[in-house]
């Protein structure tokens, strides 16, 4: 929703939540999308997509592709399949 608004690919947002500030990162991949949330205090904005690529390299390793991670570790939290 966001990409229709700015015409470009959006990778991440900050918001304050609580008085915090938390950088959001994104990764899309197919019809997936990776929503990272960390305290800023903890990782600078320049790091964010750094770490966020990290965190994909290593479900495509573990799972063999983000799609794969997805549906393999969907069942393993029912609370988010609340509707």
């Amino acid at each position: 929703m966001l990409e229709n608004v700015t015409g470009g690919q959006i990778v991440s947002s900050s918001l304050l939540l609580s008085k915090q500030l938390v950088h959001v990162g994104y990764w899309k991949e197919s019809n997936n999308l990776l929503v990272i949330a960390l305290p800023a205090e903890r990782v600078p904005l320049l790091y964010l997509q750094t770490v966020v690529g990290g965190v994909v390299r290593t479900l495509n390793v573990m799972y063999g592709s983000l799609d794969r991670s997805v549906v393999l570790t969907a069942g393993m939290h029912p609370e988010f399949d609340q509707k």
